[in-house]
């Protein structure tokens, strides 16, 4: 039993020893590089790469790995290990002490599976993981109606607008040097002024050539030529069909070696129309893919008050002398339930809406009420006296002689065309049309309307009572017991009303007439209306002007223009008297 144990206790101590033995000997291996470690650090020695701006998180699914992408390789377990590589020009990752592995052209999601399951051969145990930490760069080739074809660098996280935007930017080019005159030598003024005009001259005329490419570039049109091998694919780009949807196949990333052709915009003759309840209508650049609701997005969508069941496709035919009109189910489009109705070169969309009858209609009421301010009405219903109700009614001090609406709602566009309509069928000499151009302006710009509120509001006339339309201003002055004296008197000023009182005695309570006064031409102005009247015809009343004119002055030229005048024609009579007498 004794002889048991010591030989128990050898056979645990070999044992021990023998591991250590292995475990130094596995530390110096791993101490000591190898060719693979060698290779791997080479290929891992990257300098740190400018931050890249993302638009979002890379989608393992879609980014394709290629030379220059750098990738975090860390193994966890008994032994940390941390690799930083880079994908070599052929496309494949030197992982070190596992061995080389292809990954060019894999999407990122298959390349990381890939190196995980290389590593996990290499190491049974412990956590494995494997990160991209930099998108490499590369070269792209934009060519065609740009305003810098060329090179452009490029990185798999950008895509296709941003080097066409780079192509176009207003920028020298390289080749231009810039040659600024030394402070030592003296320019004369004459070829100061020549060199400044044709720098300017030139600087016009590349911002002209500039002008004219950028309005001609086409943006639903570009071509992507995309090598796969020996094999070029042809992918359309449709950045505006991109800005609308979101979809990335119209504005797909970037690969190496992608060539950009960016063709000239004819939207003359290759486009199609949208007009309507749409956010953005107007006239685009046609593509082969278009289609109705596509376009619809194009146009930024449905208004709010779109009528889904009018909408229609206007097609011409090939001469321009038919049409046809090709009604759309937009509802079974949008559901899903019908496919989308593809469109024509040339082909105009009708976007229909509906009639909106609810409005901001108000009527404005001013002056001597009890509540003056802003009264929203019904369209084409509401009455004069329902406002005045709801203003609380007249105050004491109103005047309603004086009270008027003022009709609103009329645009300049809409006069203009009222006078020059109203000309057509005129016959107006020069004074006629400068009489009516004046009187029509009053009317339009005052837009007054007829109403007698002392009949509408005193003696229940409702015949007064007028229906109101949106902008209409109700006007309620103060009563006015003034009478304003102006012109040729010696005090012009107010004059308190006397009921009875003729205009002389207003006239004499302002000091009588000047000495230019024209007495028999005095006319009194009416308040309400401002008509001009003479005093023989019109009851003055609270609120009206007198008016004295001046004499005209008459000099020296004037009278010897008259006795001119009169000679001539006394002349002309003693002529023709000789010849009757002669010839009698």
């Amino acid at each position: 039993m004794r002889i048991m144990k010591i030989i128990t206790f050898m056979i645990a101590c070999l044992i021990v020893f023998r591991s250590c033995m292995l475990y130094a000997q596995e530390k110096k291996e791993v101490e000591r590089p190898s060719v693979l470690d060698i290779l791997g650090k080479m290929s891992g020695v990257t300098a740190e790469a400018p931050a890249i701006p993302l638009e979002n998180v890379i989608d393992q699914a879609k980014y394709i790995v290629g030379p220059s992408d750098i990738f975090a390789v860390n193994v966890w377990g008994f032994q940390n290990v941390s690799y930083r590589l880079s994908v070599t020009p052929e496309g494949t990752l030197i992982i070190p002490t596992v061995g080389e592995l292809k990954v060019g052209g894999l999407t990122l999601e298959r390349a990381r599976s890939e190196i995980v399951n290389a590593i996990r051969r290499k190491y049974l145990l412990g956590d494995i993981s494997v990160t991209l930490l930099s998108p490499r760069r590369f070269l792209v080739t934009v060519t065609g109606n740009v305003l810098n074809s060329g090179s452009y660098i490029a990185s798999p996280v950008e895509r296709v607008d941003k080097v066409v935007i780079e192509a176009n930017r207003m920028t020298m080019p390289s080749s231009t040097v810039i040659v600024e005159p030394s402070p030592m030598v003296t320019l004369t003024p004459t070829f100061t002024q020549q060199r400044t005009a044709l720098e300017q001259f030139q600087k016009n005329t590349e911002r002209n050539q500039a002008s004219q490419i950028l309005e001609n570039i086409s943006s639903r049109n570009i071509l992507l030529y995309r090598r796969h091998g020996t094999r070029v694919d042809t992918i359309r780009v449709d950045l505006l069909k991109y800005y609308a949807t979101g979809e990335c196949k119209y504005n797909p990333f970037l690969l190496d070696g992608d060539v950009i052709f960016v063709p000239r915009k004819d939207i003359g003759k290759n486009f199609v129309s949208i007009y309507g309840a749409v956010n953005q209508p107007g006239i685009y650049e046609y593509t082969p893919e278009d289609s109705v609701y596509n376009l619809i997005k194009v146009a930024g969508g449905f208004m709010d008050l779109v009528d889904y069941d009018n909408i229609r496709i206007s097609r011409l035919s090939d001469d321009g002398n038919g049409e046809q009109n090709i009604t759309v189910n937009i509802r079974a489009i949008m559901e899903g339930k019908q496919k989308d109705v593809p469109l024509q070169r040339g082909d105009r969309i009708f976007v229909g809406e509906k009639v909106q009858q609810r409005g901001d209609y108000k009527v404005y009421v001013q002056g001597e009420v009890l509540h003056p301010g802003i009264y929203p009405i019904t369209k084409e219903s509401t009455k004069l006296s329902e406002v005045i109700r709801k203003a609380g009614g007249f105050t004491e001090y109103a005047f309603l002689p004086g009270s008027q609406v003022i009709r609103g709602g009329i645009s300049q566009t809409d006069a203009n065309i009222e006078k020059l309509l109203s000309y057509r069928l005129a016959n107006l000499s020069i004074e006629d049309t400068a009489y009516y151009n004046l009187e029509t302006n009053i009317r339009i710009l005052r837009g007054l309307f007829t109403v007698d509120f002392k009949r509408l509001f005193v003696d229940a006339d409702t015949s007064q009572d007028i229906t109101l339309r949106d902008g209409d201003m109700i006007i309620i002055p103060s009563v006015r017991q003034m009478i304003y004296v102006y012109g040729q008197v010696v005090n012009p000023g107010y004059v308190p009303y006397v009921k009875g009182k003729d205009y002389e005695y207003y006239i004499q309570r302002c000091g009588g007439y000047g000495e230019e006064a024209r007495s028999g031409d005095v006319k009194i102005v009416k308040w309400k209306t401002q008509q001009w009247m003479s005093p023989e015809y019109t009851e003055i009343e609270p609120g009206d002007y007198i008016w004295v004119p001046k004499k005209p002055e008459r000099g020296l030229q004037f009278y010897t223009t008259v006795l001119s005048q009169a000679a001539s024609v006394a002349s002309v009579i003693i002529g023709i008297t000789i010849l009757v007498l002669r010839y009698r």
